[in-house]
């Protein structure tokens, strides 16, 4: 029967962080299910309790030279981060994973500085990214006036509005989910873009992930 086993990394502080970027080497031996990445933002020592959030799968191979995940973003979604590998074996004999040069970076929020609140909008947030039917976008409008919600890829060019209107003052909610994967569907292929919010008082970018 298929067999698992976890590799977990100690708490990492993510106060303040909009995403954060990891990468590994790996090599694998034998027939295998494969490797999952997950996190999760609480771990009490029991894999079979945490609310483990899926973020990608590496697909089995038989024997493999080393071989490098490149650059694997996941989403922030609190001041706390858990990294999780979970290998996956079929329950056939002579199987190995090794992974080595496990490396973290961090990348800084990116927002308009928050000088006074009754004058600029407050950071945009977007949860649960990587996104699903789910997924909201979700600001603080300081006065009203007008928005405009775009998404882009990283090359800078527009690929579909969310919301261009005047909108009144308050914490506003755009349900940015089923837009995209609507888009999806049509012609949106699976990646990393950015979602910008523009107002009059100001502007705020996240990035976002679409499988």
């Amino acid at each position: 029967m298929p067999i698992e086993s976890w590799l977990i990394s100690p708490a990492l502080n993510t106060a303040g962080l909009e995403n954060v970027v990891c990468s590994f080497d790996y090599r694998t031996y034998g027939d295998s299910i494969g490797l999952d990445v997950l996190i999760t933002d609480a771990f009490d020592g029991d894999v079979k309790t945490v609310d483990w959030h899926f973020i990608k799968h590496i697909p089995k191979q038989q024997i493999t030279p080393w071989e490098n995940t490149q650059d694997i973003t996941l989403p922030v979604v609190s001041d706390t981060l858990y990294i999780a590998l979970r290998y996956q074996g079929s329950g056939e004999q002579h199987q190995q994973m090794s992974i080595d040069q496990f490396r973290v970076d961090t990348m800084a929020q990116v927002s308009v500085p928050l000088v006074d609140d009754a004058q600029h909008i407050t950071a945009l947030h977007v949860y649960p990214n990587p996104v699903n039917e789910t997924t909201m976008a979700f600001f603080v409008h300081p006065r009203a006036g007008w928005v405009n919600l775009t998404v882009y890829d990283i090359q800078g060019r527009a690929l579909r509005t969310m919301l261009e209107q005047v909108m009144p003052a308050g914490h506003l909610v755009v349900p940015i989910g089923t837009i995209l994967q609507a888009h999806r569907m049509n012609s949106l292929k699976p990646g990393v873009f950015v979602c910008r919010l523009t107002t009059e008082s100001g502007s705020s970018a996240v990035k976002v992930i679409v499988y």
